[in-house]
């Protein structure tokens, strides 16, 4: 398929999988017993299916949503198509209204292109909102694609992620706006009224030749080459978009910090536990680590690496793990926080 072909397939209904699964991080991998089925749950082409210990995806059914890429909590799931982590990286350094599409719905060519908005996960959500402070999410193409479920799935995780927000005490609603129906006719496509008439022009050429740069990669399978890599045996990483939210912590202001807080996670841990370490073996992020000198064991935790995937309390035999959504404010002021600390008998 040539470069004009795949720039024009991107434009059809159908698609390839764009899917990565790294099974050393999917929580069924990990513990036998684990019935995590996030992804599946979320996937609205029924493409997820479960084989021992890991996730089978099927290519024919597989819309390239990204919807599963959203909903796994430990990022077992990646998509090849890098962009999207790319552009949420992008959004921290950025403020003042945001305009958000995939291929399909570029009008002015100024707007954030991503692969798919199904991809955006309540922390992709939440960071878009504190960053931008005004954000526009364009569905009008999303009943002509193969996923036209993907305006509901954001329905849904943007009214989770406000019912968290207010659950947390912050009464300022998320200025994310999902625009569904079309505003403007087919001739405004690239001049929006009152705009810079050659810059939006550029804007625009400029978006098609990323297009035409992304159809070429593809072509050349130099996605599946650059794919993300599973870290090596012994290595454990936070999923990008935990890292994300750490970041966009840093970033803004304190009025906002409300609309990301609810998604960091807290950890306690009662007397019943006997300091085995199973949990912190089992972490797939390294938020959990066991720390030992020659006089004290302990269990540390790091917020900022836990994607509340809930493995830990799961694994634990005695029940002494308890995962709880948001993070106190005297928190984040460390990096590490010591859960249980025993002298040797």
């Amino acid at each position: 398929m040539g470069l004009l072909d795949r720039l024009l397939a991107r434009l059809h209904p159908q698609a390839e999988t764009v899917l990565e699964v790294l099974p050393r991080r999917c929580l069924r991998s990990r513990y036998r017993h684990s019935g995590c089925a996030r992804c599946a749950d979320e996937c609205p082409a029924e493409a997820l299916r479960f084989g021992p210990g890991q996730v089978l995806v099927d290519g024919r059914r597989c819309v390239a949503c990204l919807a599963c890429v959203a909903a796994c909590p430990s990022g077992a799931l990646v998509a090849r198509d890098s962009r999207l982590d790319a552009a949420m990286r992008g959004v921290l350094s950025r403020d003042g209204p945001l305009e958000c599409c995939c291929e399909r719905g570029v009008r002015s060519g100024r707007e954030l292109l991503l692969p798919c908005l199904g991809g955006l996960s309540l922390e992709h959500l939440a960071v878009l909102a504190a960053c931008s402070g005004d954000v526009r999410l364009h569905l009008e193409h999303c009943r002509d694609c193969r996923a036209p479920q993907v305006s509901e799935l954001l329905a849904r995780r943007l009214a989770r992620l406000q019912a968290l927000v207010s659950q947390a005490g912050t009464t300022s609603p998320l200025p994310v706006q999902l625009i569904t129906q079309a505003r403007a006719e087919a001739g405004d496509a690239v001049t929006a009224p009152g705009s810079d008439h050659q810059a939006d022009r550029r804007a625009y050429f400029r978006v098609v030749r990323e297009m035409s740069r992304q159809a070429a990669d593809e072509a050349r399978g130099a996605l599946r080459e650059q794919a993300v890599l599973p870290p090596p045996p012994g290595e454990k990483q936070a999923p990008p978009r935990t890292v994300l939210l750490r970041q966009a912590l840093e970033t803004v202001d304190i009025q906002r910090r409300g609309w990301l807080l609810p998604l960091l996670h807290t950890l306690t841990v009662d007397e019943s536990c006997t300091l085995c370490g199973a949990c912190a073996g089992m972490c797939p992020t390294g938020a959990l680590r066991n720390e030992r000198d020659d006089q004290t064991k302990r269990l540390v935790f790091s917020w900022a690496a836990c994607s509340g995937c809930g493995l830990c309390q799961d694994f634990c035999r005695p029940r002494s793990i308890q995962l709880s959504p948001g993070c106190p404010v005297a928190d984040l002021a460390m990096d590490t926080i010591t859960l249980v600390q025993r002298e040797p008998a």
